[in-house]
Protein backbone atom coordinates (compact mmCIF):
# COMPACT_ATOMS: atom_id res chain seq x y z
CA UNK A 1 0.00 0.00 0.00
CA UNK A 2 1.20 3.24 -0.69
CA UNK A 3 1.36 6.52 1.49
CA UNK A 4 -0.83 9.34 0.87
CA UNK A 5 1.60 12.32 -0.46
CA UNK A 6 1.43 15.69 1.47
CA UNK A 7 -1.44 17.72 0.78
CA UNK A 8 -3.65 14.13 -0.29
CA UNK A 9 -6.21 12.89 1.71
CA UNK A 10 -6.01 9.30 2.79
CA UNK A 11 -8.75 7.81 0.59
CA UNK A 12 -11.69 8.72 -1.43
CA UNK A 13 -14.12 8.18 1.26
CA UNK A 14 -12.44 11.37 3.25
CA UNK A 15 -12.23 13.34 -0.01
CA UNK A 16 -16.15 13.18 -0.35
CA UNK A 17 -16.99 13.90 3.21
CA UNK A 18 -14.27 17.12 3.28
CA UNK A 19 -16.71 18.02 0.08
CA UNK A 20 -19.55 17.56 1.11
CA UNK A 21 -19.13 19.40 4.44
CA UNK A 22 -17.61 22.70 2.34
CA UNK A 23 -21.05 22.21 0.55
CA UNK A 24 -23.33 21.94 3.58
CA UNK A 25 -21.01 24.77 5.28
CA UNK A 26 -21.60 27.04 2.05
CA UNK A 27 -24.74 26.40 1.73
CA UNK A 28 -25.25 27.26 5.90
CA UNK A 29 -23.57 30.58 4.68
CA UNK A 30 -26.04 31.48 1.92
CA UNK A 31 -28.86 30.66 4.13
CA UNK A 32 -27.60 32.78 7.00
CA UNK A 33 -26.99 35.37 4.46
CA UNK A 34 -30.34 35.02 2.54
CA UNK A 35 -31.91 35.83 6.63
CA UNK A 36 -29.88 38.49 7.38
CA UNK A 37 -30.84 40.28 4.32
CA UNK A 38 -34.67 39.58 4.64
CA UNK A 39 -34.65 40.37 8.73
CA UNK A 40 -32.39 43.63 7.63
CA UNK A 41 -35.06 44.76 4.69
CA UNK A 42 -37.61 44.10 7.41
CA UNK A 43 -36.26 46.49 9.94
CA UNK A 44 -35.05 48.99 7.41
CA UNK A 45 -39.05 49.04 6.66
CA UNK A 46 -40.26 49.53 10.10
CA UNK A 47 -37.06 52.16 11.15
CA UNK A 48 -38.43 54.19 8.27
CA UNK A 49 -42.65 54.10 9.23
CA UNK A 50 -41.15 54.91 12.38
CA UNK A 51 -39.14 58.33 11.30
CA UNK A 52 -42.28 58.74 9.24
CA UNK A 53 -44.58 58.54 12.29
CA UNK A 54 -42.63 60.65 14.60
CA UNK A 55 -42.72 63.53 12.20
CA UNK A 56 -45.91 63.27 11.73
CA UNK A 57 -46.54 63.50 15.68
CA UNK A 58 -44.33 66.71 15.79
CA UNK A 59 -46.34 68.11 13.07
CA UNK A 60 -49.65 67.26 14.70
CA UNK A 61 -48.07 69.06 17.82
CA UNK A 62 -46.73 71.83 16.33
CA UNK A 63 -50.28 72.19 15.20
CA UNK A 64 -51.78 71.58 18.52
CA UNK A 65 -49.59 74.12 20.15
CA UNK A 66 -50.64 76.81 17.42
CA UNK A 67 -54.56 75.64 18.29
CA UNK A 68 -53.80 75.97 22.03
CA UNK A 69 -52.48 79.55 21.35
CA UNK A 70 -55.99 80.90 19.77
CA UNK A 71 -57.65 81.49 22.89
CA UNK A 72 -55.24 83.77 24.53
CA UNK A 73 -53.89 85.46 21.41
CA UNK A 74 -57.67 86.25 20.54
CA UNK A 75 -58.52 90.33 20.99
CA UNK A 76 -62.13 89.45 22.18
CA UNK A 77 -62.96 87.85 25.42
CA UNK A 78 -62.52 83.73 25.28
CA UNK A 79 -63.91 82.22 28.60
CA UNK A 80 -64.40 78.80 29.34
CA UNK A 81 -66.62 77.99 32.15
CA UNK A 82 -67.53 74.65 33.74
CA UNK A 83 -71.22 73.63 34.62
CA UNK A 84 -71.20 74.33 38.34
CA UNK A 85 -70.30 77.74 36.78
CA UNK A 86 -66.67 77.77 37.72
CA UNK A 87 -64.50 80.29 35.40
CA UNK A 88 -62.02 77.50 34.42
CA UNK A 89 -60.15 79.90 31.69
CA UNK A 90 -59.97 83.45 30.38
CA UNK A 91 -57.62 85.63 28.35
CA UNK A 92 -56.20 88.87 28.95
CA UNK A 93 -58.66 90.01 26.50
CA UNK A 94 -61.23 88.81 28.51
CA UNK A 95 -59.93 89.78 31.95
CA UNK A 96 -59.01 93.49 30.64
CA UNK A 97 -62.88 94.38 28.84
CA UNK A 98 -64.92 92.52 31.95
CA UNK A 99 -62.46 93.58 34.74
CA UNK A 100 -65.90 94.64 36.42
CA UNK A 101 -66.71 91.46 36.63
CA UNK A 102 -63.74 90.15 38.33
CA UNK A 103 -63.49 87.28 36.84
CA UNK A 104 -60.65 85.18 38.09
CA UNK A 105 -60.50 81.65 37.26
CA UNK A 106 -61.34 78.97 40.03
CA UNK A 107 -64.19 81.69 41.24
CA UNK A 108 -67.76 81.61 40.43
CA UNK A 109 -68.95 83.19 37.32
CA UNK A 110 -71.76 86.21 37.43
CA UNK A 111 -75.04 84.13 37.69
CA UNK A 112 -76.59 85.95 34.35
CA UNK A 113 -73.68 84.38 32.83
CA UNK A 114 -73.97 80.71 34.06
CA UNK A 115 -77.27 80.59 33.01
CA UNK A 116 -76.39 80.99 29.40
CA UNK A 117 -73.75 78.81 29.97
CA UNK A 118 -76.00 76.03 31.31
CA UNK A 119 -78.39 76.41 28.55
CA UNK A 120 -75.65 75.94 25.81
CA UNK A 121 -74.73 72.90 27.97
CA UNK A 122 -77.50 71.64 28.34
CA UNK A 123 -79.06 72.02 24.20
CA UNK A 124 -75.72 71.22 23.05
CA UNK A 125 -75.86 73.92 20.71
CA UNK A 126 -74.13 77.28 20.12
CA UNK A 127 -75.81 80.61 21.26
CA UNK A 128 -75.65 83.92 20.32
CA UNK A 129 -76.73 86.34 23.09
CA UNK A 130 -77.03 89.93 24.22
CA UNK A 131 -76.36 90.49 27.57
CA UNK A 132 -76.88 93.75 29.36
CA UNK A 133 -74.91 94.21 32.08
CA UNK A 134 -74.44 98.49 33.71
CA UNK A 135 -75.47 100.04 30.91
CA UNK A 136 -73.73 98.04 28.65
CA UNK A 137 -74.18 95.18 26.15
CA UNK A 138 -72.44 92.28 25.46
CA UNK A 139 -72.89 89.95 22.54
CA UNK A 140 -71.92 86.53 23.40
CA UNK A 141 -70.94 83.02 21.47
CA UNK A 142 -71.52 80.53 23.81
CA UNK A 143 -70.70 77.16 22.56
CA UNK A 144 -70.15 73.91 24.34
CA UNK A 145 -67.13 72.39 24.00
CA UNK A 146 -67.61 68.44 23.11
CA UNK A 147 -66.38 66.22 25.84
CA UNK A 148 -65.45 68.35 27.96
CA UNK A 149 -67.55 67.18 30.75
Amino acid sequence: MTQPREGQSGSPQSSDLHRETEEALREARDELEKRVQERTAVLTATIGELHAEVAERARADKDIQGLAKFPSENPNPVLRVARNGTLLYVNEAGSTLLSEWHLQAGQAVPPMLREIVLQSIDGGSTQVVDLEHRGRVYSLFVAPVAGSG
